[in-house]
């Protein structure tokens, strides 16, 4: 997928890899911890001029998160569980499919979303032990704006 131009791509959940640890590491209670997941939360991304917005739904109570924001540009960003933090998101790859999403602060946590054909694939990592999680995804729709 390219980053350049405005479109709508809509991506279903596979699956995913060491996400109950990872969400413990971010200071989820454990209940929480083990139903968040177990999620198969869908994503959209949708691109209009230079603003991006990627939109994470979840199966069970069809509740969505969004984030907006624009390349190389600082933002306050709400987590799922309610805290704040800065996050900056820049473009990077070899054929610049990818998003690199930093949540800068205690914890820094980036998150690489890797955009190939009509798979994505989102690897998360505490960038003080190097501990991982990742979710898979395939793209349902592609819509052009």
């Amino acid at each position: 997928m390219s980053i350049i131009g405005n479109f709508t791509k809509i991506y279903t959940f596979k699956s995913s890899d060491n996400v109950l640890a990872f969400l413990m590491m971010r200071g989820v209670p454990n209940d929480k911890a083990v139903k968040w997941s177990k999620l198969k939360s869908g994503i959209d991304i949708i691109k209009e001029g230079n603003l991006f917005t990627i939109r994470r739904y979840r199966d069970i109570d069809e509740q969505s998160h969004d984030i907006s924001f624009e390349l190389d540009k600082e933002f306050d960003e709400t987590r799922p569980n309610g805290q704040t933090v800065r996050s900056i998101v820049v473009a990077g790859g070899n054929d610049g499919n990818q998003l690199i999403k930093t949540q800068l602060g205690d914890n820094e946590t980036k998150f690489v979303y890797d955009f190939n054909d009509n798979k994505l694939v989102i690897t998360g990592t505490y960038t003080s032990n190097g501990l991982q999680a990742q979710w898979i995804y395939t793209s349902t729709k592609q819509l052009d704006n």
